[in-house]
């Protein structure tokens, strides 16, 4: 198009405002060029950010392609309003793009940006603004006047660059050249490339505890970092279209950090901030994988779903037009478009909610449908244990299309998280999060129906990733972080379900005063009374989806092999125990089967037993004894035995063998006598078995896992 329709009103407007702010725009230029140099103490910084700023908001309106945006709506017949089509060539642009470019170039070699840039980025990582943060403490800015200046030289320096980076009709419409283009792209690289190496920095840096910035600290630093993710995500985009990164999207190091930095970012923002959630959630780079990488116009399921959540009921809508307007936006509905529709300048949006509307979600079913923001530190990993609850009236096709759309939601996941986790920074977001924590809401995954599990590509991203975190070398802290997310997680569906009238708090005030003496960690374990309860939940699903699924994923014997590791509460283990007899001979995985060496045994039993400074449950040693008991030969139960017992087998022979041993050292009363009646209940094979690797710790030294394998 060559015009744009205008008012007459509009049109004078705009010229107008042109010849008032023409020699303040060109004046604002000329000193940017001349200061940069010199500027250096926190004042002269938010100076420069504000002409930089007015700079911009001059450059942007008078961009051909984005004149008086709003023109667009225009109807005579209802404005009543005469129309004026303007040419564009009539438009002239006071400020050059030499000129923009040369403020560009300034502004960068001025040393500024490397000075703001640490100072900024010692956030990048924080996954959560509560409780005291982990920073490297000695690149933050020492004031929040600093601070401050930092994050605003750095959203104005950005967002200047990225309108001329990006907006591909002024080079069209004459206003620049080939050459002008080049020197912009030059820039633009050149500034990745500083922030890249910053955060390289920074990831080598010593972690000290800073106190969380105030709300208003927090703002202007996540909006700045919102400005620099948007920006280098579509650097990172314009290098894959040119085929500059490689097909592996996991394998480059700065599409690592810039994850790293963008989901950090994601699981800060509040209430308020869907608008800058839904352009980060937009950006295709951020979510590629080997399967969905972004071509072909392939969208990751994940990302889909995402954006799908911050729009599935009219107050979501609302909220995120509201959110759209408060960030200078036009907004996403036609009830007043751009700022100056806004009903209030309060985060939440003023919703009214339609008159006889069942529910929220506008589909009848009564249930109040939950924000997605603000979405917090584990957002990516609980997409792993959320839920599908298909419409009581679906039909069985309508019921296969939403678990086969499931099923490519969780694979796109455990794909992205693969590349995650492959080669995490040592300060990044994801070391940030506790293996404990990540291990819970990926076990959850083997709770979905079983269309979900059978996927092609499931048991291999399962299992992949699940032992790359259970391995860790401190792997006895798993426990302890495993089953406090998982309270944390029965918490947040209880009140959910409260909140939806499905659930019930019946507990009358003598149980809640009760419960207060004894939901204390015991001696033994460091485990409250309500968290060994969400955690027997957790293994009684988990124990019914073996069974039902007849034990042929080895996804599901990763995960119960996990909670019978030594440092989970002792009643879960023994639940599992018995509510898998005859089935846990079952829980040995192939690549153990076919390894005759036993080097995989070793390691997988060298993570599940007590270490010799330990000491195991005797009730757990019950259990296990009881596993390999053959006292009644009627029995129809399946024991443990050498041939075919595997895994459990093993564990509970090595399990035995070393409370045995430990009990001949001992000077406890009764230990020697306890371990002798275990022994009796066992038949020759395992009694034998325990006897001879009890001999080589004790004569030999040999370590547990070393006697009983030999």
């Amino acid at each position: 198009e060559s015009s744009i329709r205008l008012t007459e009103e509009q049109a004078d407007t705009l010229a107008m405002a042109g010849v008032w702010l023409s020699p303040h725009v060109q004046k604002c230029a000329a000193f940017l060029k001349e200061a940069a140099s010199s500027t250096v103490d926190a004042a002269g910084t938010k100076m420069l950010a504000a002409r930089l700023r007015f700079l911009l908001s001059y450059v942007a309106a008078s961009a051909p392609s984005d004149i008086m945006k709003l023109a667009a709506v225009i109807e005579e017949e209802t404005m009543g309003a005469k129309i004026r089509d303007v040419d564009k060539s009539a438009f002239v642009s006071v400020v050059s793009r030499s000129e923009c470019i040369e403020v560009l170039q300034a502004v960068f070699k001025s040393g500024l940006l490397k000075i703001a840039l640490p100072k900024v980025l010692s956030w990048a990582f924080v996954s959560e603004w509560k409780g005291p943060l982990r920073v490297p403490t000695d690149f933050m800015a020492t004031s929040i006047d600093e601070e401050a200046s930092s994050c605003a030289l750095l959203s104005a320096f950005v967002s200047l660059l990225s309108n001329m980076v990006n907006n591909e009709s002024i080079f069209d419409d004459g206003f620049g050249s080939t050459d002008q283009r080049s020197d912009v792209i030059s820039i633009a690289d050149e500034f990745s490339c500083l922030v890249f190496s910053t955060l390289s920095t920074l990831s080598g840096s010593d972690l000290e505890v800073a106190v969380s910035p105030s709300a208003a600290g927090s703002g202007w630093i996540d909006a700045a970092f919102y400005v620099l993710v948007k920006f280098l995500s579509s650097v990172k985009q314009r290098d894959s279209i040119r085929s500059v990164l490689v097909s592996n999207a996991e394998d480059n190091a700065e599409l690592r950090w810039l994850r790293e930095m963008a989901f950090a970012l994601i699981g800060r923002l509040k209430v308020g901030d869907e608008a800058m959630a839904a352009v980060l959630l937009s950006q295709d780079i951020l979510f590629a994988t080997p399967s969905f990488d972004g071509k072909r116009n392939q969208g990751s399921p994940l990302q889909g779903m995402l954006l799908q959540e911050l729009v599935n009921s009219p107050r979501s809508q609302s909220q995120l037009d509201h959110s759209f307007k408060l960030h200078r936006g036009h907004g996403i509905t036609a009830a007043g478009i751009g700022p100056f529709g806004l009903e209030s300048l309060r985060s939440d949006a003023e919703f009214v909610a339609p008159p006889n509307r069942a529910a929220d979600n506008g589909q009848g079913r009564g249930i109040a449908v939950e924000p997605l923001i603000p979405l917090g530190k584990l957002w990516l990993w609980q997409v792993l244990s959320s839920t599908i609850d298909p419409p009581p009236e679906a039909s069985a096709q309508q019921r296969a299309v939403l678990l086969n759309d499931a099923a490519a939601v969780i694979i796109s996941s455990l794909e992205l998280l693969s590349c995650m986790e492959k080669e995490p920074s040592s300060n990044g977001y994801t070391s940030q999060i506790h293996p404990g924590a990540k291990l819970y809401h990926l076990s959850n995954s083997c709770l979905f129906p079983e269309e979900v599990l059978r996927h092609e590509k499931f048991e291999q991203l399962f299992c992949s990733l699940f032992q790359d975190i259970s391995s860790i070398k401190d792997h006895q802290s798993i426990p302890k972080a495993f089953v406090a997310a998982c309270y944390q997680h029965s918490r947040t569906t209880r009140s959910k379900l409260e909140s939806n009238g499905q659930a019930k708090n019946d507990e009358t005030d003598e149980e809640k005063l009760l419960a207060l003496f004894e939901d204390k960690p015991s001696s033994s374990e460091e485990f409250t009374a309500k968290e060994v309860a969400a955690l027997a939940d957790f293994v009684g699903d988990m124990c019914s989806a073996y069974t039902e699924y007849g034990a042929q994923y080895e996804s599901l014997n990763h995960c119960v092999r996990l909670l019978l590791r030594y440092g989970f509460p002792s009643k879960a283990r023994i639940e599992i125990i018995a509510k898998l007899r005859g089935l846990l001979h079952l829980l040995t995985l192939q690549i153990e089967v076919e390894d005759v060496g036993k080097e995989n045994m070793s390691i997988s039993l060298q993570l599940s037993l007590a270490s010799s400074s330990q000491k195991e449950s005797p009730e757990v040693l019950d259990a296990l004894a009881n596993a390999l008991s053959s006292r009644d030969p009627n029995d129809s139960i399946r024991r443990l035995d050498a041939e075919t017992g595997g895994y459990a087998y093993y564990f509970a022979i090595a399990s035995l063998a070393q409370s045995y041993a430990s009990s001949i050292r001992s000077n406890e009363p009764g230990a020697q006598e306890a371990a002798r009646r275990r022994l009796e209940l066992l038949g020759d094979e395992a009694k034998a078995a325990i006897l001879r690797a009890t001999n080589s710790i004790e004569k030999e030294g040999l370590r547990v896992v070393s006697a009983v394998l030999r």
